[in-house]
């Protein structure tokens, strides 16, 4: 355990990204704890109770790191350590016939904003994005997060009007499925 350790290690440190004064990297099991806290973190800003929030270390293990992964996991550390994280997945497109890139969650701690992390972090998915062959990448932001819309707007990102997010929640796909 202690070899696969110091190997999971090495290869994070190898698929670093040194953007100036923070470096990207993919997570690793040893980065649980701290990707849930970030995880809560992102879920207390956007206005959710912690108390009923249903994420926990072990679902996070199970379908991001044991087996085939559900999700991906880049950081962001400088001396303070993991400062922010973008969790993202890969989407099948048909009408392009290629994959497409999904952000899930795009967080950097309050006290680490405005020094390019967040830009940082769209830049290494945009780089793993080209190296898949991605028609696109794709995320969503909340309406009254006008501070994230004007940041994404001003790398380039659109809002798309022309299309409504639709969600079927648990116990709504539940009672279609009987």
């Amino acid at each position: 355990m202690k070899y696969l350790l110091c190997f999971l290690l090495l290869i994070a440190k190898t698929n670093a990204v040194d953007v100036g004064s923070f470096t990207t990297r993919p997570a690793i099991t040893e980065d649980l704890d701290v990707l849930y806290e970030l995880v809560c973190e992102l879920a207390v800003f956007e206005g959710k109770d912690l108390e009923s929030l249903p994420v926990t270390k072990a679902n996070l293990f199970h379908y991001g790191f044991e087996g085939i992964p559900y999700f991906h996991v880049e950081l962001a550390e400088n001396q303070n350590g993991i400062i922010g994280y973008a969790l993202y997945s890969y989407v099948y497109s048909g009408h392009q016939g290629t994959p497409f890139l999904y952000i899930d969650d795009l967080y950097v701690k309050p006290s680490e904003r405005g020094r390019g992390i967040g830009t940082g972090l769209l830049k290494r998915l945009a780089q793993y994005a080209k190296e898949v062959g991605c028609c696109r990448m794709e995320w969503h932001a909340f309406d009254w997060n006008e501070g994230a819309i004007s940041f994404y707007e001003n790398l380039g990102g659109t809002l798309r009007k022309d299309l409504l997010l639709i969600r079927m929640e648990k116990e709504a796909y539940h009672q279609m499925a009987e």
